[in-house]
């Protein structure tokens, strides 16, 4: 499999707060040392190690992106054992547009398929529209977020991006793209997701009987544009950040 990377902005989030909790207990620290009071001096360090290991929000907020990011790369993982008839794009974030990244979307002889990836623990419930987790204990917990509502917006921003940047090529060259979207569900013991229309829902490993399931479509050439056309856009993030950053220095 052929692997097409962006920067992770789950990575990025979990080292964001990491950093800002080493900071603050610095900060507060080197305060305590200039007052001069020896036992105040060790509560900067037992703040710190609450924000990363106890309960309260910032840790909770860094453990959450941490296993996200964890569950991309399983993912990731996961997927590498397919042919490189098959192009993985990670954390695509479709140009211009105000959606966000997509966690993963898999290029292959299926057209595309864009996933949303979740690392909620024990079992995810689909009913009536909406999605819950049972905890080990029998009790439901409705989801914050809708999975399978922001697959379906992360599908209609890659299928527009894949439109536009087909519709500039000769007519000769264009092709209809099949597109898919599935939510891969990582740390969870059971999926329950009767009626769930329009969307895979699927444990991780599960993930490559989903691919295995959708029908070949494109032949070789196609699948090798639609990649290029990934790939174009993956050089055109990566100048543009250069830029921004060679701005900053000047």
């Amino acid at each position: 499999m052929r692997l097409i990377e962006y920067p992770s902005y789950t990575q990025n989030k979990a080292q964001n707060i990491l950093a800002l909790a080493i900071i603050a207990g610095i900060i507060l620290c080197l305060l305590s040392i200039f007052v001069a009071h020896i036992l105040l001096a060790a509560v900067p360090f037992l703040m710190l190690y609450a924000l990363l290991e106890g309960g309260d929000a910032l840790s909770a907020g860094y453990s959450t992106w941490v296993r996200g990011y964890q569950g991309e790369k399983q993912v990731k993982m996961l997927l590498s054992a397919l042919p490189d008839t098959f192009t993985l794009v990670t954390a695509f974030a479709a140009p211009n547009s105000k959606q966000g990244d997509t966690d993963a979307v898999l290029i292959g002889p299926h057209g595309v398929l864009v996933m949303e990836v979740k690392t909620y623990a024990g079992c995810i419930e689909f009913e009536s529209g909406k999605w819950y987790r049972r905890t080990s204990n029998n009790y439901r917990i409705a989801l914050r977020a809708n999975p399978s509502a922001q697959a379906k917006r992360n599908e209609a921003s890659v299928a527009r991006f894949v439109g536009q940047q087909l519709g500039v090529t000769p007519s000769a060259a264009q092709f209809p793209v099949p597109c898919y979207c599935s939510v891969v569900f990582c740390e969870t013991q059971q999926l329950n997701t009767p009626g769930l229309q329009a969307v895979h829902a699927v444990l991780a490993k599960d993930i490559l009987r989903l691919v295995a399931s959708l029908q070949p479509t494109l032949n070789t050439q196609q699948v090798s544009t639609l990649s290029l056309v990934f790939l174009e856009a993956s050089r055109s993030a990566n100048s543009a950040l250069k830029q921004r950053k060679a701005a900053r220095t000047v």
